[in-house]
């Protein structure tokens, strides 16, 4: 009875360490050199800070702050600094893909929120959600495809 209770505590510690194990890893891997790498990593940051500034803009109901937020942050195309890195350069044509479909459904964004009347209406708030939730997706669907190293 010992021996048995003693194995099943084993088996059952075995069985938690293995679960405890991250799955294979199956998005696939960018290689991006050392100084690109930090500079992809801090745009995707920034992406990040801005997504958040326009969800309080949408929040407190400030539809001209989010279509500025938007227009000026995640809607702006190419807008690397004069010998900026270019990351674009290392990732296959399906990234560039994506990150060019969020830099539309921002675009689609920004277009609702200037229209969006002051008060804003729940049509309004919908239409807003509704492109703060087309950004979201389109990053998952990036992040779910992709790691960068």
């Amino acid at each position: 009875m010992r021996i048995r209770l003693i194995s099943l505590v084993l088996a059952l510690g075995a069985s938690a360490t293995l679960m405890a194990q991250p799955a294979s890893d199956l998005r696939m891997k960018i290689d991006f050199p050392t100084d690109v790498l930090a500079y992809f990593r801090a745009n995707m940051h920034n992406r990040v800070e801005e997504l958040d500034k326009i969800i309080a803009a949408a929040a407190a109901g400030n539809m001209k702050e989010v279509e500025s937020i938007t227009r000026n942050g995640l809607a702006k195309r190419g807008n690397h600094a004069p010998g900026a890195p270019r990351p674009g350069q290392y990732v296959p044509a399906e990234f560039r893909a994506l990150d060019q479909g969020m830099h539309d459904v921002a675009d689609a964004l920004a277009l609702a929120a200037s229209t969006a009347q002051n008060p804003p209406t729940a049509k309004d708030f919908q239409a807003v959600l509704g492109g703060i939730s087309a950004i979201t997706a389109t990053c998952n669907t990036c992040h779910k495809a992709y790691r960068i190293h």
